[in-house]
């Protein structure tokens, strides 16, 4: 009974708790870094086929709201965008969101209704080394537009740019409902040749595990950009998924002749709609991907400070561990000595020794490992 006490209240680890708090909560959890970004292509790589394929503009054609876009948009992003961001999560404590799409015309504006080409300017503060920059806040295009201070549009003008807008917008809320984030990610729309690096630190973010997934292999050398294959179809069942939706909230029958007309002249690969081969009727279209392969996993790479820490935290455990055995190991067998010769004290002063605390005595110290419990419990009396 003695000893049992004793042991009840011996803890190895409780006599240092913040070094042994300190190394359970970073070894458990298996974090490597503080901080990692994943940025985020649209095109092809985030978004199936070019700006969906000209699904979400079908949808704008036929009067549609920026709700039913956006529900679209969710049905056609890549499986393998959670995929990928759960990966880095396991290894980073902190990860952040970054959309970062190549889409000229929103910063350069080529009217389809007379022939000028015009630069398009909005706040200042949202150009960053000539891309544009639309902060969280942002809920929608007529949000952006309100600042629009470029050369004036035509009203087929001005609603053509808000269109496109708003599908970007789209991609933007369906990302974030995918990824069950918090708030809205930046949003990044250049024109030119992504600048990795430049664009995550204008963001205020760590560089060093920041990833570009993107399907242009002109960006491979890129240490920060992750190739993918380009997204030209969806696996099932999210394929049907799709198109059911599509076909329930617009069906290809009721469309107008001039959108038919502009949605088949797109290429074979990039088109939404075609005709069945027997009964001659309009269908959406998604080509149907058999295999789909993850996203590559990019190496995430500890800064000097965090490879530091990591050591430390790693040299702490180790050394606890050893330190917290061979303490245990010399205290209970200091205790075990202690404890046998104050009962032998007790014996020879003629004081009866139950049976019961004696086999208390060997479970207790067979489950530390120092004696048979087998044996102890078997003993019934202890000799004078």
């Amino acid at each position: 009974l003695l000893l049992t006490r004793k042991l009840s209240a011996f803890s190895p680890i409780s006599s240092e708790p913040e070094l042994a708090n300190l190394v359970l909560r970073d070894g458990m959890k298996g974090r490597v870094v503080d901080e990692a970004v994943l940025v985020l292509d649209l095109d092809k790589t985030a978004l199936l086929g070019s700006d969906g394929n000209d699904l979400g503009l079908a949808l704008q054609w036929m009067e549609k709201p920026p709700s039913v876009v956006k529900e679209l948009y969710s049905r056609i992003l890549s499986p393998c965008i959670r995929p990928m961001y759960d990966k880095l999560k396991s290894q980073a404590r902190k990860v952040h969101v970054v959309i970062y799409t190549r889409r000229p015309s929103t910063l350069v504006y080529r009217s389809c209704f007379r022939d000028v080409t015009i630069p398009l300017q909005y706040k200042a503060e949202w150009n960053q080394n000539g891309q544009l920059c639309f902060p969280p806040y942002i809920s929608s295009a007529d949000e952006i537009f309100r600042s629009y201070s470029g050369k004036e549009l035509l009203d087929e003008e001005a609603i053509d740019v808000k269109k496109a807008l708003e599908r970007t917008l789209a991609a933007r809320d369906a990302i974030v409902k995918e990824l069950e984030l918090d708030s809205n990610p930046p949003l990044v729309v250049t024109s030119t040749t992504k600048d990795v690096k430049a664009t995550i630190r204008s963001l205020g973010l760590p560089v060093e595990n920041a990833f570009l997934f993107d399907d242009n292999p002109d960006l491979k050398p890129d240490p920060n950009v992750v190739c993918t294959e380009p997204l030209e179809g969806l696996p099932e069942p999210q394929r049907s998924s799709a198109l059911e939706f599509m076909e329930r909230v617009l069906p290809a029958e009721t469309l107008d002749r001039d959108l038919v007309e502009f949605l088949m002249g797109a290429t074979a690969k990039e088109r939404s709609l075609d005709r069945c081969p027997l009964s001659e009727q309009l269908r959406w279209r998604i080509p149907l991907l058999d295999t789909l392969s993850p996203w590559p996993m990019p190496a995430v790479k500890l800064s000097v400070s965090e490879a530091n820490a990591h050591d430390l935290s790693e040299s702490l455990s180790t050394g606890m561990s050893t330190a917290c055995m061979l303490s245990l190991s010399a205290s209970m067998r200091s205790l075990l000595h202690q404890s046998r010769s104050e009962l032998r004290l007790e014996v020879r002063r003629g004081a009866a020794a139950p049976s019961c605390a004696v086999e208390e005595r060997g479970v207790q110290a067979g489950r530390a490992g120092l004696a048979s419990p087998k044996r102890a419990s078997s003993r019934t009396a202890i000799p004078s």
